[in-house]
């Protein structure tokens, strides 16, 4: 029996994918005004296994930039001429919180590389800078505490996640693409596998993380992995123009890093 041709629907972790592009590119905003829609496109077209195969549902999942009205206002341009452009069909929101937060104060081993054994965390005592006016504060260990403000992104997995199986479940597509490299999606993406082919396309540029990894015979198969490239994302920009809304002026080679976040 021949097999039906697939109705995708893709499903973008908007934060991995700006901390991927930043990670490639850097203060060069230039990838950030990406057409979505045409980078999977051509990540799609490289799967033999899915010839003939359609993008019928792109659902982008980000949240309001919130401290600087010029980001937003470049954000939410952006995000209109996704819409207007029809380079995603459905935009999902989470939010951020900001808190106050009391943290450990611990040594950085090595500056220049990750390190996966834990820090050295201060005892009350080993404050090393005794003059500063910050709080302080001791837990019953005698470690150093200090007050800090903390924002957090939340919702954007939630929303990546539920989308997904929602369109899967209900029918409305026939295979996935999921763009993230967040371990905490691998049950959704597990279970979608039963049910349809599903793509993970890392765009962060390193390992993939290995929940979201798995054979590509389980459950329906012809399930697939890709991590982006620097060059994929400069490759599929939206026009300058999209209708009315235009790349903002500040989203060019080589701004400064404070620019930045705001996908």
């Amino acid at each position: 029996m021949d097999q039906q041709p697939l109705r995708i629907g893709v499903y973008v972790d908007g934060f991995n994918l700006f901390y991927g592009g930043r990670e490639f590119h850097g203060a060069d905003t230039t990838w950030m005004w990406l057409d979505i829609r045409a980078l999977i496109n051509s990540v799609v077209s490289l799967r033999h296994d899915w010839a003939g195969s359609e993008i019928v549902r792109v659902v982008y999942c980000t949240a309001e930039v919130t401290g600087s009205p010029d980001s937003l206002a470049r954000q939410q341009q952006y995000h209109l001429a996704l819409r207007h452009s029809g380079s995603v069909d459905y935009i999902a929101y989470g939010e951020f919180q900001t808190s106050a937060k009391e943290s450990p104060v611990a040594l950085r081993t090595n500056a220049k590389k990750r390190q996966r054994s834990s820090p050295e965390v201060l005892t009350f005592d080993e404050d090393p800078l005794p003059g500063a006016p910050w709080t302080r504060l001791a837990k019953p260990t005698g470690h150093l505490l200090v007050s800090h403000q903390k924002q957090e992104e939340k919702g954007t997995d939630v929303n990546v996640a539920s989308h997904l199986l929602i369109d899967v479940l209900e029918g409305a597509v026939n295979a996935a693409v999921v763009v993230t490299n967040d371990s905490d999606l691998e049950f959704a993406i597990m279970h979608a596998r039963t049910k349809v082919p599903v793509g993970v396309i890392n765009p962060r540029g390193n390992h993939t993380a290995g929940k979201l990894r798995g054979e590509p015979n389980e459950g329906v198969g012809r399930h697939w992995w890709h991590r982006i490239t620097a060059d994929e994302l400069l490759a599929h920009p939206l026009p300058d123009s999209v209708g009315k809304y235009r790349r903002p002026a500040d989203w060019s080679p080589a701004i400064a890093p404070e620019l930045l976040g705001e996908v």
